[in-house]
C-alpha cells in the first residue's frame, strides 16, 4: 500500500475507529463483571425496597431513601428482567451512559474529543455507574432536562418540544432526590443574572426610537407561545412528581382513595398496584388522582426529615 492510499485510509477510517474506541471505553467498564463485587448496605436498601415493589406492586415512601422514583423504577426493571444485584447495577450503567451522551452533546463540538476520554475514565464517575444508587439515575434525569432547556432556548432552532420536555424533567427531579431545590436555585441565579446582563446590554445598545420592522421586531405571538410551552413543561413536571409521590402513599391512604371513588362496600382491599385490576381504567385514573391530590403528605415528609438531617450536621 503506497503512503497516499494509507493516508487516506486513515483521514477515511480512522474517525470511526476513534469513536468506536471511546465508545468502549464507555460500555465494557461499566458493564462487565457486575455481579462481581459485594453488595453493601446502600445497594441493599434500594435493590430491598424495589424488590418489594416488584412483588407487591407497592411501596411506601421512606425518606431517608431520598425519593420514590428509583424504587418505582428499578422494581418495574426487575419485573421486566430479573430481580439481581446484576440487573440494578445495569440499570444504572445505563442512566450512566445516558449522562455521559448528553455531557459530551452539551459541550463545544471542539472540546469533545478530548473530553470524551476524560469523562469515559473518571473514577467517580466510574465507581457511580456500577452502584445501586439514585446518583446516576438522577443526573440523567437532570441531563435530559438541562438538554431539553438548551434546545428549548435555542434561538436558531425555538424548538417548543425541548422546552416542555426540559421542564417537565427538571421539576420532576423532586421526586427522585431533594438535592433538586439546589439545581432549581441554581438556576434561578443563572435567570437572575442573565436578566440583568440583558438589561445592561439593551440600556447600552441606547434608547433611539427605531421603525419597526418585520425583520427586527420578533413577533409576539411565537414569544407567547414559547412561554406557554415553559408552563405546559412546568405542569407536566408537578404533574409526574405528584403521580410519583402519591403511588407512594401508605396503603391506608390508597384505601381511602379506592373507597372515594368506589365506594366503602365494593373497594377491594390493598394498594392501588394489587386491586387495581379489579377496577376500570377510570375508576384506576380517578383513584391516581386522589392519590396525587394527596401526595403533598410525601412531599412534606420528605422536607421535615432532610431539613433536620441537614440541621443536625451543621
Amino acid at each position: 500500500m503506497t503512503p497516499m492510499r494509507t493516508a487516506g485510509w486513515m483521514r477515511r477510517w480512522a474517525p470511526g475507529l476513534a469513536a468506536a474506541g471511546v465508545l468502549a471505553l464507555f460500555v465494557v467498564p461499566r458493564f462487565v463483571l457486575l455481579e462481581t463485587r459485594p453488595v453493601i448496605h446502600d445497594e441493599s436498601l434500594f435493590s430491598y425496597h424495589s424488590l418489594i415493589f416488584r412483588e407487591r406492586s407497592h411501596y411506601t415512601h421512606l425518606p431517608i431513601l431520598h425519593g420514590p422514583a428509583l424504587m418505582l423504577s428499578l422494581g418495574t426493571v426487575f419485573s421486566v428482567f430479573d430481580d439481581t444485584i446484576a440487573v440494578g447495577r445495569a440499570f444504572v450503567a445505563a442512566c450512566s451512559l445516558v449522562v455521559l451522551g448528553l455531557l459530551l452533546a452539551l459541550a463545544p463540538a471542539r472540546t469533545r474529543w478530548w473530553l470524551a476520554p476524560l469523562l469515559a475514565t473518571s473514577p467517580v464517575l466510574l465507581y457511580f455507574s456500577r452502584f445501586v444508587r439514585n446518583e446516576m439515575f438522577y443526573n440523567a434525569l437532570l441531563l435530559i432536562g438541562m438538554a431539553g432547556v438548551v434546545w428549548g432556548l435555542s434561538e436558531r432552532r425555538g424548538r417548543a418540544f425541548g422546552a416542555v420536555l426540559g421542564t417537565a424533567f427538571l421539576v420532576s427531579l423532586l421526586a427522585v432526590k431533594e438535592n433538586a431545590l439546589f439545581v432549581y436555585a441554581a438556576a434561578l441565579s443563572f435567570a437572575a443574572a442573565w436578566a440583568v446582563s440583558r438589561a445592561w446590554r439593551r440600556g447600552a445598545e441606547g434608547t433611539e426610537a427605531t421603525r419597526p420592522t418585520q425583520a427586527s421586531t420578533p413577533p409576539r405571538v411565537p414569544h407567547a407561545r414559547r412561554t406557554a410551552t415553559w408552563l405546559v413543561g412546568l405542569a407536566l413536571g408537578t404533574l409526574a412528581a405528584a403521580a410519583v409521590f402519591g403511588v407512594a402513599l401508605p396503603v391506608d391512604r390508597h384505601q381511602e382513595a379506592i373507597e372515594a371513588v368506589v365506594g366503602a362496600e365494593a373497594a377491594p382491599e390493598g394498594p392501588l398496584g394489587v386491586t387495581g385490576q379489579a377496577l376500570t381504567g377510570i375508576q384506576k385514573a380517578r383513584v391516581l388522582g386522589h392519590l396525587m391530590a394527596d401526595s403533598w403528605r410525601n412531599a412534606r415528609e420528605s422536607w421535615e426529615y432532610w431539613e433536620g438531617q441537614h440541621s443536625e450536621q451543621r
